[in-house]
């Protein structure tokens, strides 16, 4: 904070108590007397209540979102990744236009999952199970538990979690 003219902790304090003595002063009677306004003031207990308002929890819905907002991302690579590869074996295109074409289908909702299913299968060598598990019964569980969440929440009257 120190300027070019000041040089040690003394010549500081000086120039601060010079500015503050510069700056106007107004005092509350006098200024609400005069029409000016006022800055809005907040107690103590105000504040505290905003930030808490504010703050960011992880709580149920913070957490377990986390989590499986990075498993469906976990998922969305594997099945391009799978939708490609069987696009690229069954039509023996290159890897750049079957990533093309994988991009399409990969997130078209049932064909993708079907897709990402024969080629996890087909061309990686996963066993029916794992497939299965992966591209379509936890995609399943996560949307059943969601709106079986949402729909106990609107019931307990508390509406939509975000």
């Amino acid at each position: 904070a120190r300027g070019h003219d000041v040089t040690d902790d003394a010549q500081l304090m000086a120039a601060a108590r010079t500015a503050l003595a510069r700056m106007p002063v107004r005092e509350a009677a006098g200024a609400a007397a005069a029409g000016a306004p006022m800055p809005p003031r907040m107690d103590t207990e105000q504040a505290r209540a905003e930030v808490r308002r504010a703050a960011f929890t992880l709580g149920a819905f913070g957490l377990g979102g986390c989590l499986v907002m990075l498993a469906w991302l976990t998922i969305a690579v594997l099945q391009l990744f799978a939708v490609s590869a069987q696009v690229q074996s069954e039509l023996g295109w290159g890897p750049a236009p079957s990533t093309l074409v994988g991009l399409l289908l990969a997130f078209i909702p049932l064909l993708g999952g079907l897709v990402a299913y024969f080629g996890a299968t087909d061309v990686w060598g996963w066993s029916n199970l794992v497939a299965g598990l992966v591209f379509f019964a936890f995609p399943i569980a996560t949307m059943v538990s969601g709106w079986w969440t949402l729909g106990r929440r609107r019931r307990a009257g508390r509406g939509h979690p975000f």
